[in-house]
This record gives structure tokens, C-alpha cells and sequence, in this order.
């Protein structure tokens, strides 16, 4: 009977705290590969392509829809400007007419001007993306020894081992899926801000209070298209600190205790690097996910 509970204890701690712990990291080391993968994939492939052909076929509507507009627009703004503007002329007519033609071409080419957009963004992501991914992985190798120095714990030491590593699993793969979330509702974003483009730009032909629609909606579409380098940002810099930040910490906690046991040490050590990972991850996922409000601040 005795042996039995020295067995079970064994595979509590070494086999199944260890266990958990590999498959949420890697969990999380494979969401991140297919998070940059996601990040650097172009529009036109997204999905199979079957997203941005049906906003292909539905596009033709908002550009009838924003040719109607355009004109109306113009029109507007047209008549405003006899009315409120007491040197109304040549000039004026010119400037409205060159507004007219150039949000017509911006409308006829949106697609085109849009796409091209998120072409050098991919560019940008390429150049980025270009260094080695191997040093955003998490392990959980460190956590392994420091389990087989205390191997000599109790039950009930082992069973709360256990459990903080069920919750440290838990933590990671719950990240990991916000992370897919938010890359995956960019595109979901892009998409559904291509359609509109022409109601937007049809704004402006007309006078500069409605003219802004426009610009505010090309700088919105600016921030979607940047927000993928953004997140991919926020993922290098997150494992810069990383390597830098955490085991400055680590240090410093165990530095305190030099006078502890090996068993207390150990079981120390086990904390930090559960700390170090669920700090990563929830730090990773919150500056992908904020990265949209940062550059929406930083361009206005």
C-alpha cells in the first residue's frame, strides 16, 4: 500500500504536472507560429479566398450606391459655396469640379488603392519577420528540474504543485486562443471595411465638413493595415522583455533566500517560472490586442 502512495505522488508531480505544462506550452509555441503565419498572409489568400471574393461581388452595390452619393455631394457642397461663399467663382467651380474627379477615380480604383495598402504592410511584415523565431518559444524544462530537486515533497505539497499547474495550463491556452481571436478579427475588420470604402469616399466631392469622412476613413484603414505589424511588434518586444525583465526578478527573489532549504528553493523556483510564463502570455496577448488603440492614437 505504501508503495502504491509513493508511485502516485511520483506521477502527480513528475508526470502529470510536467505533462500539463508541456502540452499548454506547447500549445502556446505553436499558436504564436501560426499567429505570424496568419499576421503575414496576404487578403486576397486569407481563408481560401472565399471572404474577399464574396466582398467582391457584393462591392459593385456600395460603388452604385457612392456614385450616387458622390454626385450629391457635389452638388451640396456646389450650392453651399454660392450661397455662403461671397467670392464665389471660376475658381471655386474649378476646385469643386477637380474634388468631383478625383473622388470618382478614388472610388473606381478603391480596391486597387486598398489592396496596395496592405501590400506594403506585408512588405513591412516580411522585413520584420525576417529574423528567427526561435526565441519565442516558452519551455518548461526549468520547471522540470526544479520538480525533480523536490522530489522528496509530500502528497499534499505535489497535489498544490499539481493544481498550480493545472491553472498555469489553463491560463496559457485561454491566451493563446485571444491571441488567434485577434488576429483572425483583423482580417474580419479589413474585410468589412473594404465594401464601404466607396460610401466613404464618396464624402469627398462635398464641402469640408463632410469632406472628412473620407480621410478619417482612409487613416482608420491605415490603423487596420498596420495593426498586423503592430501585434507582431508587440510579440518581439514582449519576448525582449522577456529575456530581460523576468529573470531580473527571478534573481533578485531567490538572491532573498539563501538561507532557505533546497525543498523551499525549489518549490520557489517552480512559482517564478510558472509567474514567468503566465506573465508572458497575458502580457503578449494584451499588447497584440491594444495595439489597434495605440496606433489609432498615434496617427489620430
Amino acid at each position: 500500500m505504501i508503495g502504491i502512495l509513493e508511485l502516485v505522488k511520483d506521477l502527480v508531480l513528475l508526470s502529470a504536472g510536467v505533462s500539463i505544462l508541456n502540452v499548454a506550452a506547447n500549445f502556446w509555441n505553436k499558436t504564436i507560429g501560426i499567429a505570424f503565419t496568419l499576421l503575414g498572409e496576404d487578403i486576397d489568400s486569407f481563408a481560401g479566398g472565399e471572404p474577399i471574393a464574396l466582398i467582391d461581388k457584393i462591392q459593385p452595390c456600395f460603388v452604385a450606391i457612392g456614385t450616387t452619393m458622390l454626385v450629391l455631394f457635389f452638388l451640396y457642397g456646389l450650392f453651399e459655396s454660392s450661397f455662403e461663399d461671397t467670392r464665389f467663382d471660376m475658381y471655386t467651380i474649378v476646385k469643386s469640379i477637380v474634388s468631383l474627379i478625383l473622388a470618382e477615380f478614388l472610388m473606381s480604383n478603391s480596391r486597387m488603392i486598398l489592396s496596395g495598402v496592405l501590400s506594403v504592410v506585408g512588405g513591412l511584415m516580411l522585413q520584420i519577420s525576417g529574423s528567427s523565431f526561435d526565441g519565442l518559444q516558452l519551455s518548461t524544462s526549468d520547471i522540470f528540474g526544479s520538480m525533480q530537486v523536490w522530489s522528496d515533497a509530500n502528497f499534499i505539497e505535489q497535489l498544490i504543485v499539481l493544481i498550480l499547474c493545472l491553472i498555469t495550463a489553463l491560463v496559457m491556452m485561454i491566451c493563446a486562443g485571444i491571441l488567434v481571436y485577434v488576429v483572425y478579427f483583423r482580417y474580419v475588420k479589413i474585410l468589412f471595411a473594404l465594401p464601404f470604402a466607396p460610401l466613404a469616399i464618396s464624402s469627398m466631392s462635398g464641402p469640408p465638413e463632410i469632406k472628412r469622412t473620407g480621410l478619417q476613413y482612409f487613416k482608420y484603414f491605415i490603423v487596420l493595415a498596420l495593426e498586423a505589424v503592430g501585434i507582431m511588434i508587440a510579440i518581439l518586444i514582449c519576448n525582449a522583455l522577456l529575456k530581460g525583465g523576468i529573470p531580473t526578478l527571478e534573481n533578485a527573489v531567490l538572491g532573498s533566500m539563501q538561507n532557505a532549504s533546497a525543498s523551499t528553493l525549489a518549490f520557489t523556483r517552480i512559482l517564478l517560472e510558472m509567474f514567468k510564463n503566465i506573465f508572458t502570455c497575458c502580457l503578449t496577448v494584451a499588447s497584440a490586442k491594444g495595439s489597434e488603440q495605440l496606433l489609432q492614437k498615434m496617427i489620430g
